[in-house]
């Protein structure tokens, strides 16, 4: 993993935590345990889309790709607590996670990777993300 890639993992998955923890106590910990998420869903994805193309290096890239499609669901997300006052981190979360894999996946493709390997698989990791974000975010 690229380390542009993790701090931006890290600054996005801890801006989601403290967006999902503004109403609770223990808000560093969410904050924590989201970046860490972050960064263990991203290094699954980018060994799954290393697999799927047989290059380490440009899934590497791709992921680096992938990572920020997720911003404009971060910024989205903050817009909507502070000025709206909308509390649905949880939805953005799960579109921009299922964005940054398809995303990501759609770059191995172009270079020759396989589809199902490239698309399929990190959706269902994307998927499975989301899931481990909402019970976190649910018992933190």
């Amino acid at each position: 993993m690229k380390l542009t890639t993790a701090i931006i993992t890290v600054i996005l998955f801890g801006a989601f935590g403290y967006i999902g923890a503004a109403q609770k106590e223990n808000e560093w910990l969410l904050v924590a345990a989201a970046a860490g998420l972050g960064l263990v869903i991203v290094f699954l994805l980018q060994q799954l889309l290393g697999w799927s193309s047989g290059n380490n290096i440009a899934a590497a890239g791709a992921l680096e790709q992938g990572v920020l499609f997720m911003i404009p669901f971060a910024v989205l997300a903050v817009l909507a607590d502070v000025w709206l006052g909308w509390h649905s981190a949880q939805a953005f979360f799960s579109a921009g996670l299922s964005t940054m894999a398809i995303s990501s996946g759609a770059v191995i493709i172009k270079q020759g990777g396989h589809k199902f390997g490239s698309i399929i698989i990190p959706l269902v990791l994307a998927f499975a993300g989301s899931v481990a974000w909402m019970l976190i975010t649910a018992k933190v």
